[in-house]
């Protein structure tokens, strides 16, 4: 039996790493083992488009961000607001300069996002 496991985080210990391609950083709080499942938190900002090659879980934590959903609905997020994106589905984002998410990653492969 495995040792149960719970990780406690906080974003006042985040260490940007810079993305440029999206207009802001990453830091990654948790990766498993198998590299599976991830927590990543995000700053990005500007336009992007992005296919999900995983199963995404996203808490807003600052700023706002347009939605508009390949084959879907288009919508807004901003602070307080929880997004949930399949895997396989695109997405045009128009992000506010001081976007900021939490995320969870999961897939039955490695998750990579750039």
């Amino acid at each position: 039996m495995n040792t149960p496991k719970a990780l406690r985080f906080n974003m006042k210990d985040v260490d940007w790493e810079l993305t440029p391609e999206f207009g802001g950083g990453e830091h990654v709080f948790y990766r498993s083992a198998d590299k599976t499942r991830a927590i990543v938190a995000f700053k990005e900002a500007g336009k992007h488009t992005f296919t999900y090659p995983f199963d995404e879980f996203a808490f807003v934590l600052k700023g706002s961000a347009k939605v508009n959903v390949h084959g879907g609905e288009n919508f807004s997020i901003g602070v307080g607001d929880i997004l949930y994106v399949e895997e396989g589905t695109t997405i045009d984002f128009e992000m506010s300069d001081d976007f900021e998410d939490i995320t969870m990653l999961v897939s039955d492969k490695p998750v990579e996002w750039r």
